[in-house]
């Protein structure tokens, strides 16, 4: 059995995250959705976890926690639910973890939706 972790700030959680947290759902046997602290944030890391529990809820192979430190800039990942790889669209993310000996898989976006994506949301509410 294959556990994968995927972090992020999820900041605002969006379709493009559901989607791609699916995908990652179809590739390994279990998913960690971790959601990290990391500035600048538009809400508390606390209300995105819940939302993504909120829309996982019943799937017993997701499993979203706040993670707190983000991954790559932790000492240890014990207090962390064990994980076979880290699944990332970060290459900042990917290389670090790679560099401490994780198995890493790099995903792509999912392009179905292009315009669902953090930075556009964050422009639209900054416009108003």
């Amino acid at each position: 059995m294959t556990t994968a972790i995927f972090p992020g700030r999820f900041q605002p959680p969006h379709l493009g995250h559901v989607l791609t947290i699916l995908n990652v759902a179809k590739k390994y046997d279990r998913v960690i959705v971790a959601v990290v602290d990391l500035p600048p944030s538009i809400m508390p890391p606390e209300e995105s976890a819940a939302i993504l529990k909120r829309v996982f809820e019943g799937r017993r192979k997701i499993r979203v926690i706040h993670a707190g430190t983000p991954l790559m800039l932790r000492l240890r990942y014990d207090d962390l639910p064990r994980f076979d790889v880290v699944v990332t669209g970060n290459v900042r993310t990917a290389e670090a973890m790679y560099a401490r000996g994780f198995k890493v898989d790099i995903m792509d976006e999912t392009r179905e939706y292009p315009y669902w994506s953090g930075a556009w949301i964050r422009r639209k509410m900054a416009e108003g």
